[in-house]
């Protein structure tokens, strides 16, 4: 039992040797820590994710000749890489340890242009898996049109909300939930922003919804919530003109009409909300 208790005591400073190599990015010192490792515990099952770890310290770092490179670099770190630095280091430690890496590839990606069809290939989005914000948000405006875009404009939207809250990414947030409410949503969950996810749970409540899609007339309803918003959303660009954008002016429209007294409009616009969206309608209408 002593002999067991010694062996095991020794497999974990080998490992722990290991990871130390790693936490200072010591490539050599690594490999031989992990070489008397596999000697002592040639079946230790975190004898791939180390040796993963220390082979992705070593990759040189070249530029990418053309997209089919960095997707398939891309696809890598998010099957192999990413899942051997959880497993070593725990997911928060993970991200850190990761963040030179992530930097590597976007300055190997740096000049090719957005590609539609693999939009990750782009350096913004290696930008901000290593938290760079400002950076990722100064790659994402050299793309043309890039408010028309759902990812470009959710990279912006992400970066603009790490660098000053909710408060500076709000009108980026309104104009995906027009363009697309799946990306929108998708970018909403991720984020941590506690009080987003509150408004979204009370509009999925409000509508008995659960579909994102619906989350196309989130802007629309958190006005009638929230009716301060309306300074934001005047600083939206005009988008797409689809239902969920034109219901969101139109309720904007009547905030105004009311601070203004003028009752003729008022009414006439309320009918107008009540045939394009009823349910929106009846909420409006609940606090009136």
């Amino acid at each position: 039992m002593q002999l067991d208790l010694f062996m095991h005591g020794r497999n974990v400073m080998l490992q722990n040797d290991v990871i130390t190599a790693l936490r200072k990015r010591d490539a050599v010192a690594g490999r031989q820590a992990l070489a008397a490792l596999a000697a002592e515990s040639p079946g230790e099952e975190i004898l791939t994710a180390l040796t993963t770890l220390l082979n992705t310290l070593v990759v040189p770092a070249e530029r990418f000749a053309d997209y089919k490179g960095v997707a398939g670099r891309l696809h890598t770190m998010d099957t192999v890489v990413l899942p051997a630095a959880n497993r070593v280091f725990g997911r928060e430690e993970a991200g850190d340890w990761l963040s030179p890496v992530w930097r590597s590839l976007a300055n190997s990606a740096e000049g090719l242009s957005f590609n539609v069809e693999k939009p990750n290939t782009h350096a913004a989005y290696m930008l901000l898996q290593c938290g760079d914000w400002a950076a990722a948000e100064a790659e994402v405006a050299k793309i043309s049109s890039w408010r028309r875009i759902p990812a470009p404009l959710s990279w912006a939207a992400e970066a603009r909300f790490y660098q000053g809250g909710l408060e500076r990414a709000w009108c980026l947030l309104v104009e995906l939930a027009w363009i697309d409410a799946c990306t929108f949503n998708k970018l909403a969950h991720r984020l941590k922003a506690s009080s987003l996810h509150k408004l979204l749970n009370d509009f999925d409540v409000a509508f008995e919804t659960d579909k994102e899609s619906d989350r196309a007339w989130f802007p629309a309803w958190l006005l009638i919530e929230a009716p301060a918003m309306a300074l934001v959303m005047r600083e939206t660009q005009t988008c797409s003109g689809n239902a969920p954008e034109r219901v969101a002016r139109l309720i904007m429209e009547l905030l105004a009409l009311e601070k203004q007294g003028r009752h003729a409009d008022l009414v006439a616009q309320r009918k107008r909300l009540r045939v394009l969206h009823a349910g929106l309608y009846a909420f409006y209408m609940s606090s009136r």
